[in-house]
């Protein structure tokens, strides 16, 4: 339950003028079907909905946020039929592509730049190996 509420602050924390990012392999755990959810879910995935997915799919209703695929590009790009559509849904893929890979690197970027910052500090190599510590 924590990390819910620890998620919450931080979604709250950002300004509305910011992209907000939640990176993961979510497709095990939200289904294929929007079943309910179709204001927040792409409709991509597989697997059965369980516990952990229908809280993500809450949480991404109570601030207005939705999932957004490079797979749901991909998969309207394959199933275009005529020439024109099918350049549309390349570029469409194309963009969704590089804004993902774009997205992991800045935040890549912003949590190794803050564990450096960390490091620094004194007792910074203390701190990193509690979080190992508690990773395991």
């Amino acid at each position: 339950m924590r990390f819910w509420e620890d998620l919450d602050e931080v979604v709250r924390g950002v300004p509305s003028s910011e992209k907000i990012v939640v990176a993961g392999d979510f497709n095990g755990h939200i289904e294929a079907f929007p079943g309910g959810f179709g204001d927040v879910h792409g409709g991509f995935g597989f697997g059965e909905r369980n516990e952990e997915g229908a809280a993500l799919l809450e949480f991404l209703r109570s601030f207005g946020l939705k999932v957004e695929t490079k797979k749901g590009a991909y998969a309207k790009l394959v199933e275009s039929k005529d020439d024109e559509e099918k350049g549309a849904f390349r570029e469409e893929y194309k963009l969704a592509r590089k804004t993902a890979k774009l997205a992991v690197t800045a935040t890549k970027t912003a949590v190794f730049e803050s564990l450096y910052v960390g490091l620094e500090e004194k007792g910074g190599e203390k701190s990193l190996f509690g979080l190992a510590k508690a990773r395991d």
